[in-house]
């Protein structure tokens, strides 16, 4: 099955890695980059009014990754998502680990993210919803 198992039916980080792909719903959108090491995909979903993102390193060195947004409609929140490749455990929770949530202005923003060596990441941006309670 494409390698995502091994023998023991246990998951290979690749699974992981297509976990993180089918977040990528809706239109593709562009996203360009002036480096080598760093490549991306990105989708907007116009059903769940999201952005997601999924960017790399593809090199054996640690960099860190700037996505300058452009044209942002409203305030966004956004969630980041790592993947660990390396950790010894095939728990989805340990492999796929959730970073601290941020906020990106409306108009122009900036992300940024450590990527570790071969890293991958996953963004989703959505609008913040404003609820009255009472």
């Amino acid at each position: 099955m494409l390698g995502l198992f091994d023998f023991q039916n246990v998951p290979r980080p690749s699974y992981f890695l297509f976990r993180l792909l089918s977040r990528l719903r809706g239109n593709r959108i562009d996203i360009n980059g002036s480096g080598a090491k760093i490549h991306g995909l990105g989708s907007y979903d116009d059903s769940m009014k999201s952005y997601n993102l999924l960017i790399w390193n593809f090199s054996d060195s640690p960099v860190r990754a700037r996505l300058i947004l452009s044209g942002v409609p409203e305030q966004l929140k956004g969630t980041r998502v790592a993947l660990d490749s390396v950790i010894a455990s095939n728990e989805e929770f340990h492999r796929l680990q959730p970073q601290p949530e941020f906020h990106v202005d409306k108009g122009e923003g900036t992300i940024s993210a450590d990527l570790e060596p071969f890293g991958v990441t996953s963004i989703l941006l959505q609008k913040i919803s404003r609820r009255a309670w009472g």
